[in-house]
């Protein structure tokens, strides 16, 4: 195994917030190369969803406040109202294949938004038999940033693992994320699918870290994951940055990514990276020279390929 050192600059802090106006809320992350997640994480995995449960948030305080993050815990929670109980006190439901069609197990009265429901929740029809059969959801509250998701992962491959915990590679793991609606950094994903997950803190995922269906992974993130990431952590910075002027002014160790610029509507809600993003499918920073103090973003078939293909569009 490698010992890595991470020496990775940024220009704005990756972060997973909160903010309010007028009592919406929004979440909003640095976008972030993918040879930065993997340096920055306490894990990098491949792994299959084979478990999907809701559950109360513990300890959550019920004044209206709002639970800021730390550097132990990205996920940051907002309470604008007092929890709302169900009519019993606290809903427990439990849902397999059979009555899924009889009950919808996730939160809806009191005006839940439902275009902040999981897809696989809005519409139970478009669920394959074999994901309905894995999924099982448990509802404790009605409301959103009063409960989280616990998904169970089946550890496919091992990428990385910074605490040498107990990740095995064919054992599971648990991961927690918030409230995967509108204005939360939670991460939805479907049950049966393969995902690549690289997230800065153990036992959690969120939207700011490097969440991917891995089918949609290119090859160069592939060949980045298996050694090339690793390699280049302790030898070259990457800083995030919106201006190219700001390539002029880094030194020569740094590398600048450049994501290309997206509406903040289109990218709320969205893992991994899209095509036209061509630094963060197609390139990695390395470094060269005699002494190896200089990194430069390689360059390859594909990466000239996206690059035309982007000024066509």
């Amino acid at each position: 195994m490698f010992s890595f050192g991470v020496m990775i600059l940024v220009a704005v802090v990756t972060t997973a917030s909160l903010q309010t106006a007028e009592g919406v809320s929004s979440c909003n992350c640095t976008r972030t190369h993918p040879q930065q997640h993997y340096c920055t994480a306490n894990y990098v995995v491949r792994g299959r969803v084979v478990l999907i449960q809701w559950q109360l948030i513990p300890d959550l305080q019920t004044d209206p406040t709002t639970v800021t993050e730390t550097q132990t815990n990205l996920t940051a929670y907002m309470t604008t109202n007092p929890p709302t109980q169900g009519p019993e006190g606290t809903q427990n439901v439990e849902t397999t294949a059979e009555d899924d069609d009889k009950s919808t197990a996730f939160p809806s009265s009191h005006g839940q938004d439902h275009e902040a429901m999981p897809a696989h929740r809005q519409d139970d029809q478009r669920a394959s038999r074999r994901e309905k059969r894995l999924l099982r959801n448990r509802i404790v509250n009605q409301e959103p940033w009063n409960y989280e998701i616990v998904y169970i992962i089946k550890i496919q491959h091992m990428y990385k693992n910074v605490a040498r915990s107990s990740l095995i590679e064919g054992e599971e793991m648990e991961l927690k994320t918030p409230y995967p609606g509108r204005g939360y950094c939670g991460v939805e994903l479907r049950a049966g699918k393969s995902y690549l997950l690289a997230g800065v803190v153990a036992g959690q995922v969120n939207l700011c870290d490097w969440v991917q269906e891995y089918r949609h992974v290119s090859k160069l993130q592939k060949r980045g994951l298996k050694n090339n990431y690793g390699q280049s952590c302790s030898k070259c910075q990457i800083m995030t940055c919106h201006d190219p002027e700001c390539t002029g002014t880094l030194p020569p160790s740094t590398c600048a990514y450049l994501p290309p610029h997206e509406e903040e509507d289109d990218m709320r809600h969205e893992i991994g990276y899209r095509d036209n993003d061509c630094l963060a499918r197609h390139s990695r920073c390395y470094s060269k020279g005699r002494k190896a103090d200089k990194c430069v973003w390689t360059t390859s078939g594909d990466m000239k390929s996206c690059r035309r293909q982007s000024r066509r569009n």
